[in-house]
């Protein structure tokens, strides 16, 4: 199939089964939503992420919002072999630093960048700003480990930036 975009967002029946069959089957895939509403179960892994990294190198945008099962296992793979990623949401995940700075070191096309409610600080957001000067939207709501270091960092560093949250 050429299927080019695939939006599952707040489909809470679906499995890293039926994930991995997709990606087994569609190989011009670019953008993915497999984001939960919140307080959903869930059943998609780091496994299956790491299935869609290896799968798909030119993939540009993808979306994990409240995947509660993914970790810097995964992401940091995804990083590793999806470095023309430009959108990416990682809220409500277990990530921490070690997966934003792995995205940053590798994704320097990065436009927007969805980290609410992660456990990350300073060090990571920082690594963010030097990293991807073309950043225009970085969600760090509840982020309560950043401060004024990341803030600043950010002022010096990413001019294209429209959206700060």
């Amino acid at each position: 199939p050429n299927l080019y975009h695939l939006n599952l967002h707040d489909c809470v029946r679906i499995t890293d089964y039926s994930v991995s069959t997709v990606v087994e089957e569609c190989p011009n895939l670019r953008t993915l939503d497999l984001s939960m509403r919140l307080y959903s179960t869930n059943f998609i892994s780091d496994v299956c992420i790491m299935k869609i990294a290896e799968r798909y190198p030119d993939l540009l945008s993808l979306r994990l919002r409240n995947l509660g099962y993914i970790t810097d296992l995964s992401i940091v793979r995804l990083a590793e072999c999806c470095p023309k990623l430009q959108i990416i949401n990682l809220s409500y995940t277990e990530i921490t630093d070690i997966s934003v700075i792995k995205v940053a070191e590798s994704c320097p096309n990065l436009r927007s960048v969805d980290l609410s409610y992660c456990d990350i600080t300073d060090t990571s957001i920082v690594k963010l700003a030097e990293s991807c000067p073309h950043l225009q939207i970085l969600n760090l709501c509840d982020c309560s480990n950043v401060t004024d270091r990341s803030i600043i960092k950010l002022a010096e560093n990413c001019p294209d930036l429209l959206d700060l949250g």
